[in-house]
C-alpha cells in the first residue's frame, strides 16, 4: 500500500477576532429618582427663602425699600386733556407726584382728585413702569349757557356749572334759563331731576335744525319748556312728557305757524291731537 505525502503551504493570517466568552447578567439597583420638576421647585423655594430672610432682616430691608423707590420713582407726568381744561390746575394736581414711587401711588385716588375738578368729566390713571405716569382726562363742555346773578356760565349736559372758554363760544351754542342750582358757582350742580329728559328734548330739537346758537330755552317746571328756535319767532310750548310725540306734530304743522310769523306769541303743542296758537295781545 502506497502512502502519499500531502505538504500543506502555511499562510500568514492578518486579523483574527476572538469573541468573548460571555458572563452571566448581573442584577441591577433601581436607584430612586426625584419627581419631575422637584429640583426646580427647591431650588425656587430655598432662593424666596433666603429672600424672605433678607427682607425679614430690618437692616436689609430698607436697603431694599430704598433701591426700589430709587428704581420706581416717578420722573415724568403726561397729562392728556382738551384745550379747554384748566392746565395750571391739572398740572398741579399730578406735581406733588414727581419723585414718589410708583409703587406708592394709589390710582384711584388720583383718579378721584382729577375728577374733582368742575371741568373735568372723568380721569383714566395709568402707571408706565419704571417712572410714568399717564393721565387721560375727558373734559365737560358747555352744552348751554346760563345767566346767574347777573353772570354767565357754562352748563354741561350733565349739570355741572362750567367756565366759558369765551365770548365766542357763547354765541355758538343756545341759552337755557330757569334751572336752579346747588351753588352759584364753579361746579353749582342743577337740583332738577329731569335734567336728562330736558337735554334729550334739546338733542332732538338741535337735530332737526330747530335749536341753535341764538335760540333761548326757559324751563318753568317739567310740563311747561318753552323753546324759542330764533329770535323774534314764537315760542314753541312743549311738556318733558312724551316730547317726540309734540316734535312730530310741530314738523306737520311748520309750514303752516311759519306762514303765520307775527300773528302769535307761541304755539303749545301739549295737547293732544291738536295745536294751540296763542295771539299776541
Amino acid at each position: 500500500m502506497r502512502i502519499k505525502r500531502i505538504n500543506v503551504a502555511w499562510q500568514r493570517i492578518d486579523f483574527c477576532y476572538r469573541p468573548p466568552v460571555p458572563r452571566p447578567p448581573v442584577k441591577k439597583r433601581h436607584s430612586r429618582t426625584w419627581p419631575k420638576g422637584i429640583a426646580s421647585l427647591v431650588t425656587v423655594g430655598a432662593v424666596g427663602g433666603a429672600l424672605v430672610g433678607l427682607m425679614l432682616f430690618a437692616p436689609t430691608r430698607a436697603v431694599l425699600g430704598k433701591l426700589l423707590s430709587s428704581l420706581f420713582s416717578v420722573r415724568q407726568i403726561l397729562i392728556e386733556a382738551p384745550g379747554d381744561i384748566d392746565a395750571t390746575r391739572a398740572a398741579s394736581s399730578c406735581s406733588g407726584n414727581i419723585g414718589r414711587s410708583l409703587l406708592d401711588i394709589s390710582v384711584g385716588d388720583l383718579r378721584s382728585e382729577f375728577a374733582s375738578m368742575p371741568s373735568v368729566k372723568s380721569a383714566t390713571v395709568k402707571k408706565l413702569y419704571p417712572s410714568t405716569l399717564v393721565v387721560n382726562v375727558q373734559g365737560r363742555r358747555a352744552r348751554f349757557v346760563t345767566e346767574l346773578k347777573g353772570r354767565r356760565w357754562g352748563l354741561s349736559d350733565d349739570g355741572i356749572l362750567v367756565p366759558l372758554p369765551s365770548e365766542r363760544t357763547a354765541t355758538r351754542i343756545p341759552s337755557l334759563q330757569g334751572l336752579t342750582f346747588s351753588n352759584v358757582g364753579l361746579g353749582g350742580k342743577v337740583k332738577e331731576k329731569f335734567l336728562p329728559d330736558l337735554v334729550s328734548l334739546c338733542d332732538s330739537l338741535s337735530a332737526l335744525g330747530y335749536l341753535g346758537p341764538h335760540s333761548r330755552v326757559e324751563v318753568v317746571d317739567q310740563i311747561e319748556v318753552r323753546v324759542w328756535p330764533h329770535a323774534g319767532g314764537p315760542a314753541l310750548i312743549f311738556s318733558l312728557d312724551a316730547f317726540n310725540r309734540q316734535i312730530r306734530k310741530y314738523v306737520m304743522a311748520k309750514d303752516y305757524v311759519a306762514r303765520q310769523e307775527g300773528k302769535f306769541r307761541s304755539v303749545d303743542l301739549r295737547f293732544r291731537g291738536q295745536i294751540v296758537l296763542r295771539k299776541n295781545t
